[in-house]
């Protein structure tokens, strides 16, 4: 009986499992920011809200081959020249706002991004840009009185 090494027996095991799987890359944003994403510079990037549908792609002509998903609300985007390593910007808008996105090409696989509209927890309403901020109202404490 041949006996074999145990590191030898493991190896295509481990081969199975080492498989690069697809990534995904989740943005939190809200209406009016800008996130930044890296897409595959040769291949289609698939760019989809996670609880949305996109509406609109906005950005600069023959810099990237946009191809649209109305049925599901998503988009696939690539660089229109793939040795071209020059970020990308887009505006995508859904029902409840805009998001800018620098999309960083780079030499990988296909990807998936998916934005998380920011939302308020206690009642499920996006929550409005600068609502995190210190209210800059003036009431009658702020107002000195001239005689």
């Amino acid at each position: 009986m041949i006996r074999l090494k145990p590191r030898i027996a493991l190896l295509p095991l481990l081969l199975v499992f080492s498989a690069p799987a697809p990534a995904l890359q989740i943005l939190d944003a809200r209406d009016g920011e800008t996130v930044v994403a890296k897409i595959s510079q040769k291949e289609v990037t698939r760019i989809t809200f996670e609880k949305s549908r996109i509406r609109k792609v906005t950005g600069n002509a023959g810099e990237f081959v946009l191809e649209k998903d109305d049925d599901r609300g998503q988009v696939f985007i690539r660089p229109a020249q793939p040795e071209n390593s020059k970020p990308i910007n887009i505006f995508v808008s859904s029902d409840s706002g805009t998001v800018a996105l620098l999309l960083q090409p780079i030499d990988a696989p296909s990807d998936t991004i998916m934005i998380r509209e920011a939302r308020d927890q206690t009642c499920g309403r996006r929550v409005p840009r600068g609502s995190d901020r210190k209210s800059t109202r003036l009431n009658s404490s702020h107002v000195k009185r001239s005689r």
